[in-house]
């Protein structure tokens, strides 16, 4: 069935058609006495302006109101009548400009009126704010049933600023339409429409709207569930608008001030579910559904009719059979709430309580009935419900029972509308009362069959609110304490079983990643999911058993369900302890609460040197040294687009994010939790507060607020544990591009943390393709203030970074609170540069070297820190330190390369990096870069390229996506070297070769698939491969991409034909054509094939071993020449072998060989050759 609508929308919209109004001088052409004729002034408060414009619109003069106080309200209005009394829509149109608006409302108000003046409601048109020229507003607005006339009032209603209308008309349009099914009625401009086959579409150009609705009946005070799908295209962000609404009707009318509205996707994006929850309050007897979509763009929405939940659940076994009170009752709530009461003394309470302890027992139930009559919503609960508990604490138990009988009682006088927090819909103070005056001899069987429905109606309400298919919210974890409390109590199966779905969607693969973490990554509010829930769990396994004779899916008795219906506990249960520094001091990613800055000291024990490997959220910590100092860098790579500058939810803009963590203080940080909106909350969420690199696009740079939660393509490309090394080097490099608006070719950073005899540094480099402006952000110490020490020439701007780019007229990039980065001191960022932030009250340094970029420029600026303010607003602007960024403006085929070593001292240490020199598009390969670092005995040479060619560095021959030569200084001979996977490093009398191994995917195998409700099977977790990885492959890791480019990075535990067993629970699963996510976000199907590559990274220091390579592979080359030469230099080296831990005896072979090699050079053994082994036999005998 196909049913179009679009000339129904015409015919509303042809002026022919429309009725046009008696509104007298809408041009505002004529005036007298100050005032536009026909048009009366209205000013209840403050001296807010009314004057003729000559700057109009149309013809000679226009309205224009003017207010300078918050205080002012100012209007004109007129009267105009309607030809039908019985409700419909009137066709608005006029001009409006503003300038320098804030505060308030400033609209074109409309006034519906009945015959007899009064007024019938209040609509808004031409909501107006800020800065505007002269512009078009078209809209309908519906006036209800018994609107004779509208009043029409451009006003400012206790805003600042100018507001100017002129060419204003209003057309009857003539009734709503009414009817079954779904009926389309325009809003603005000329949309379109169409229903096919159950799906509504609406479209139009920009600021064009048409709304869907359609009428069903409800039941008053019932839970409805909303289940649709939705598809947007061609949209523009912030422009572009969809809306749900539910309108709860009563006779054919609107119930006043009752409406619930969801804009839940702004994306462009296929069809996506949609879930609400909605409540319909006391008196209602039908919804009316509402979908309404704005222009620019097409929606698509595939509506279904709104299911009725069900009010009760349960009660159809006696409680009798309970023994009360619970074993630990602490777990029925949260901490706080139970300590609350149960810290106080009898004293304390009985003074809290007053006069409800002593007072009449008929004085008391009134009081009672006051308190009950206090509730305006399914969340809101008097102190009262507390006193109760107080009571029955104290012992004073009829007065409970009275009490809690008369809060059951007016239960159903409750306004029934949505509470903010589902959870809160659950009394649970008045839980642990009727808990402990359970067994009082004042209960009648109709006050306890009245308090047992009450508390069991308002666990239904909890679970029909929050229930959705689409992710419950963190918080809901204490409904569970409380809705498991009053099941106990009331030893009710089924109840317990109308709670448990919920917990089984939540604590699955959708809502949590593979390795275990909460879906928004925030140490505290997983610990506060986890908590919450172990402890509803536990409570549950401590009070509750399945009735006599119950029969179910399953058997509770005192049943813990975590161990085999939740596996995700056991390894969820370790993310605190997992994100945590060498020094135990956690690690406040995303919305984490940070510890107390003046706590944090170089000084505590380092007590954990482990790698941080969260594999499936996409956080690595790469650790080196030991217990006396050590050196942590930390790469953050979240799968989705979260924190801003997309949304702020819990996440940070931490996209390819540093953290680095070194000679006892984080010195490069993530700052953690900013709940406090005054306190530069949105500030401290975003990227450019974080240590990260970011591609902005000029087509974009309205959009991201419109692609929050959408997947960033994040793909860990190579991770080395060290394990091959003894951490020698350690390395993490990861890919995440961001949704596709964001314009990046490619966005990829790499991590290395090197050690060597001098010390340890990490190198970092970020490769950057795409959009319009390439920038990289780093920011100093949350725990301290630090000094700036650099030999960069810097010029002082004054003002804020945004009043300088404002200045230069050169505004590319993120934009956000570049008015918090103050008195910038801007240098050129062309050349190689470094600095050095040291701490003034630890004195821990970090020194960073950075590359130089051609067009690059660099600023250092005083930026609002968090820790110290402690989230006081008040000190937001105390505690400035400093904070340093980069921008290259560029096309989007430019590539940039932005790379750094850092090191850390601590106090009185001097660094030991004496020079770090950059050489980028190595090469002239735009994806090739070298590092030259100088220690003081040697030069360690870092070469990374996205190929495996092969190029010369310094007369070293290296091929491979990252390649470490150290080179002995006195000598100029490599002395240890490293490869990542396929590639190689020729240097003199050293060889080293690495590998890697590619294979398509063809299935997986996952202990726990992520599904809700089910156990861990056992099955080893494996991916099912085409081929056979080689034994090498076992302990190292491998990187995973699925069709898009995302992909994880596994450890290899066992290899067998077809086969590579691996660590932990895959995050995909296999299927044709592709895979689907397992877990968070759980569902997306990804087509293409999957691959997985292991990468062999080889290592090796000067040894026997690498000589006689050497020596083999000079032979083979001719460089050697007669057989019994050779043989005699191997069977030397052989020699070497047995005592080279004996320096004075290594030294004594290698005098021999040294002779040996000096005699034959140029005659038996190439010149060249010999000489790059005389250098290799010198090092050697410098070695310890």
């Amino acid at each position: 069935m196909r049913s179009i609508h679009a000339a129904l929308a015409l015919a509303l919209l042809t002026p022919a058609v429309a009725d046009p109004l008696a509104l007298a001088n809408g041009g505002f052409e004529t005036w007298a006495a100050g005032l536009p004729a026909s048009w009366a002034a209205w000013k209840p408060k403050g001296d807010g302006t009314i004057t003729a414009s000559a700057d109009a619109a149309e013809g000679t003069s226009a309205a224009e109101l003017r207010t300078d106080s918050a205080d002012d309200r100012v209007a004109i209005t007129q009267k105009v009548a309607l030809p039908d009394s019985g409700g419909g829509l009137v066709h608005l149109r006029a001009k409006v400009r503003s300038a320098g608006l804030s505060g308030g409302r400033t609209s074109i108000r409309v006034q519906p009126l009945t015959a007899s003046g009064v007024s019938n409601g209040l609509l808004y048109f031409a909501q107006t704010t800020g800065t505007t020229g002269w512009h078009d507003v078209d809209g309908y607005l519906e006036v209800p049933a018994g609107t004779a006339a509208v009043s029409l009032q451009p006003m400012i209603d206790s805003g600042v600023g100018t507001f100017a209308v002129d060419a204003l008309s209003i057309e009857w349009a003539g009734p709503v339409p009414s009817g079954d099914g779904w009926q389309f009625v325009p809003m603005s401009g000329t949309p379109t429409s169409a229903e096919e086959n159950g799906t509504l579409t609406i479209g139009g150009s920009a600021g064009a709207s048409g709304q869907y609705r359609r009428t069903f009946p409800v039941k008053e005070r019932t839970v409805y569930a909303s289940r649709l799908r939705v598809k947007l295209d061609a949209i523009a962000c912030q422009s572009s608008r969809l809306e749900i609404a539910y309108t709860p009707m009563k006779a054919g009318q609107p119930i006043p001030g009752v409406r619930y509205a969801y804009t839940d996707i702004d994306q462009q994006r296929d069809f996506v579910p949609v879930a609400h929850n909605v409540t319909m309050p006391t008196g209602a007897d039908a919804v009316r559904v509402e979908v309404s979509f704005t222009g620019p763009g097409t929606a698509w929405v595939e509506p279904a009719d709104p299911a009725e939940l069900p009010s009760d659940v349960g009660g159809k076994y006696p409680s009798s059979r309970v023994g009360h009170p619970l074993k630990n009752p602490q777990n029925m709530m949260g901490g706080a709430d139970w300590d609350a009461v149960a810290g106080e003394s009898d004293e304390v309470k009985r003074d809290k309580l007053g006069a409800l302890a002593t007072m009449a027992e008929a004085d008391y139930v009134a009081a009672a009935r006051t308190a009950s009559a206090s509730r305006t919503g399914l969340d809101i609960h008097p102190e009262f419900e507390t006193h109760l508990r107080r009571l029955a604490e104290l012992g004073e138990r009829r007065r409970a029972v009275l009490g809690l009988a008369e809060l059951a009682r007016g239960y159903d006088s409750v306004p029934y509308t949505h509470p903010s927090w589902s959870k809160n819909t659950i009394p649970f103070q008045a839980v642990r009362a009727y808990d402990l005056v359970y067994d009082a001899p004042d209960w009648t069987r109709e006050s306890r069959a009245l308090v047992e429905s009450w508390l069991r109606r308002t666990v239904v309400s909890f679970v029909n609110l929050a229930d959705k298919p689409t992710g419950m919210h963190n918080i809901e974890v204490y409904g569970f304490r409380y809705a498991f409390a009053v099941a106990s109590i009331l030893g009710d199966p089924d109840l317990v079983r109308y709670v448990l779905p919920m917990a089984d969607r939540m604590f699955s693969g959708r809502q949590f990643f593979a390795d275990g973490t909460w879906e928004e990554a925030t140490t505290s509010y997983h610990d506060q999911v986890m908590v919450f829930a172990r402890g509803a769990f536990t409570l549950l396994a401590d009070n509750y058993a399945d009735p006599a004779g119950y029969t179910g899916e399953m058997e509770l008795d005192h049943t813990d369900l975590v161990p085999a219906r939740y596996p995700i506990f056991a390894k969820a249960a370790n993310m605190g302890d997992t994100l945590r520094f060498p020094d135990g001091v956690p690690v406040t990613i995303n919305d984490t609460h940070f510890p107390k800055a003046d706590d944090m000291v170089a000084t505590d024990p380092i007590t954990s040197l482990k790698n941080i490997e969260l594999y499936g959220y996409g956080h690595y910590a790469l650790t080196a040294g030991d217990t006396q100092d050590a050196l942590q860098a930390h790469l953050t790579l979240p799968p989705t687009s979260e924190g801003l500058p997309y949304k702020a939810g819990h996440g940070h803009g931490d996209h390819l994010g540093l953290i680095l963590w070194g000679s006892g203080m984080e010195v490069l940080p993530d700052q953690g939790y900013p709940h406090q909106v005054p306190n530069y909350r949105y500030w401290h969420m975003d990227t450019p507060a974080h240590n990260a690199p970011w591609i902005w696009s000029r087509v974009n740079a309205n959009g991201y607020a419109c692609q929050d939660a959408l997947g960033t393509g994040a793909a860990v490309l190579a991770y080395d544990d060290g394990a091959t090394s003894g951490k020698g080097v350690q390395l993490i490099e990861a890919s995440e591009p961001g949704p596709a608006q964001d314009g990046a070719e490619v966005k990829r950073r790499l991590l290395a943390v090197i050690q060597s005899p001098d010390g340890r540094y990490v190198v970092d480099v970020s490769r950057l393709k795409g959009g319009d402006a390439h920038q990289w952000f780093l920011r100093a110490s949350e725990d301290e203030d630090v000094t700036l020490d650099t030999t960069l020439p810097l010029q002082d701007k004054g003002g804020t970074v945004k009043s300088y780019y404002d200045s230069i007229g050169k505004t590319e990039g993120l934009p956000e609170d570049r008015d918090l980065m103050r008195d910038p001191r801007v240098g050129s960022g062309a050349g190689d540069l470094s600095f050095t932030w040291t701490g003034a009250r630890t004195g821990t340094a970090v020194r960073a070297f950075v590359n130089g970029s051609p067009g690059d420029e660099v600023i250092f600026s005083k930026v609002p820190t968090l820790r110290r303010t402690a989230n006081d607003a008040a000190k937001k602007d105390a505690y400035p330190n400093w904070h340093f960024q980069r921008r290259r403006l560029v096309t989007p085929s430019d590539t940039t390369t932005y790379a750094a070593v850092y090191e850390t001292m601590r106090t009185g240490q001097q660094g030991k990096l004496s020079s770090v020199t950059f050489d980028e598009a190595f090469g002239g390969d735009p994806m090739t870069s070298v590092t030259r670092l100088e220690t003081p005995r040697y030069r360690d040479i870092v070469y990374v390229s996205d190929s495996t060619q092969e190029r010369v560095v310094d007369g070293i021959t290296m091929a491979g996506r990252f390649v470490l030569a150290r080179v002995d200084k006195a000598t100029g001979a490599v002395v240890s070297g490293y490869v990542n996977g396929a590639g190689h490093l020729y240097g003199g009398a050293y060889r080293l070769t690495g590998e890697e191994r590619t294979l398509t995917v063809t299935g997986t195998r996952s202990a726990w698939t992520g599904a809700p409700a089910t156990p861990s099977s056992g099955t080893p977790n494996a991916l099912t491969v085409d081929g056979t990885l080689p034994g090498w492959a076992k302990g190292l890791w491998a990187t995973t991409a699925l069709g898009d480019g995302r992909g994880w990075a596994m450890r290899v535990e066992q290899v067998a034909p077809g086969s590579a067993g691996v660590q932990d629970w895959v995050p995909f699963e296999v299927g044709q054509g592709g895979a689907t996510t397992s877990f968070f976000p759980r569902g997306t199907q990804v087509p293409g094939a999957v691959t997985a590559t292991v990468r062999r990274p080889a290592w090796a220091a000067l040894s026997p071993a690498t000589l006689t390579d050497a020596v083999t592979a000079a032979g083979a080359a001719g460089k050697i020449s007669g057989a019994g030469v050779q043989a005699g230099l191997v069977a030397r080296l052989q020699v070497l072998g047995k005592v080279w831990d004996r320096a004075q005896a290594r030294r004594g072979v290698l005098t021999g060989l040294t002779a040996e090699v000096t005699a034959l050079a140029g005659r038996k053994i190439d010149r060249a050759f010999a000489a790059d082994l005389l250098s290799a036999f010198k090092a050697a005998r410098d070695l310890p």
